[in-house]
């Protein structure tokens, strides 16, 4: 989240690309969703409605305009970040690169020491840093 996030917030003069691993990308979908046990609510201190400004302020999804390319790389074993959630990202913003890795859970999709990261994470994302623009 909070990679993807700055990222987006720096704009196009300061970052070229962003890849983002299983990001939170829509807070108010995480809130509603009562993912990571209700952490979005932990950091904003209350539910979409109570504190609006908050969400509307730390929200990635509302920065999500093309002004940087962002490819968003998502396992579909993850249990912390739905895959749904990212689907639903990938399909409204045609700027987003949705790369979607088979059996790959949330933490081995974003540790560089796991096999998963080493076979399918790099591998799928080399092409993707080459062309950058």
């Amino acid at each position: 989240h909070l990679a993807l996030w700055s990222g987006l917030r720096a704009g196009p003069s300061t970052i070229a690309k962003i890849v983002a691993l299983a990001p939170v990308a829509d807070l108010v979908y995480a809130a509603g969703a009562g993912m990571g046990d209700n952490a979005a609510q932990a950091l904003l201190g209350g539910e979409p409605a109570e504190v609006p400004d908050a969400y509307a302020e730390a929200d990635p999804l509302r920065l999500l305009q093309g002004r940087v390319p962002v490819t968003l790389v998502q396992g579909t074993a993850d249990k912390q970040v739905t895959v749904a959630m990212n689907r639903r990202i990938a399909a409204r913003h045609v700027e987003v690169d949705y790369v979607e890795l088979p059996d790959v859970d949330h933490f081995a999709l974003i540790d560089p020491l796991s096999e998963a990261f080493r076979t399918q994470v790099l591998p799928r994302l080399q092409d993707r840093l080459v062309r950058a623009p």
